[in-house]
């Protein structure tokens, strides 16, 4: 991922701050998968100041991903649209543990300085909305487990080398 936006909450009037802002991701590598494209995206929205210094930042995220199909390994290209509703309080001071209530388990913190990374934030996003095994299309018919022929593309001859007893 390329640098990110940030956004020094001190900066924030009572007002909050309006954001539309294309984001350069890249490329996303997550572990154990193969990487995933992440361009034209764009998150809108609002950055509201919150309780003891936190900020709540509510918005939309859209983007394209480009990804290998779960079946056939081809890659595609997927929209990512995502509404989200996130709240961020103070990084905790450095060697001190705090214990999160369960309720706020979708607590984040921001920067120690501060900041709120809106590419990070952006990022989470579109994992979020990949799906576990995505498909190219819902029909896709995968590789032949045997030759590795791309079902999609043409037919698989090894049924017809190894005929059933």
């Amino acid at each position: 991922m390329e640098a990110g936006l940030i956004i020094r909450t001190a900066d924030l009037g009572p007002e909050g701050l309006r954001i539309e802002t294309p984001l350069a991701v890249g490329l996303l590598t997550p572990e154990a998968h193969d990487p995933i494209r992440v361009s034209d995206a764009l998150v809108k929205g609002e950055i509201l100041p919150a309780g003891g210094g936190g900020v709540i930042f509510r918005g939309r995220l859209a983007a394209m991903a480009e990804l290998p199909c779960a079946r056939c390994l081809e890659p595609f290209r997927m929209e990512v649209a995502r509404e989200f509703d996130l709240r961020y309080a103070p990084a905790p001071p450095p060697g001190r543990e705090i214990q999160i209530p369960e309720d706020e388990m979708d607590l984040g913190f921001l920067d120690p300085d501060g900041g709120l990374d809106l590419a990070q934030a952006a990022l989470e996003q579109v994992y979020l909305e990949i799906p576990m095994k995505p498909l190219c299309r819902p029909d896709c018919r995968g590789l032949c487990a045997s030759c590795g022929v791309n079902l999609n593309n043409e037919a698989c001859r090894c049924a017809n080398l190894h005929p059933r007893s």
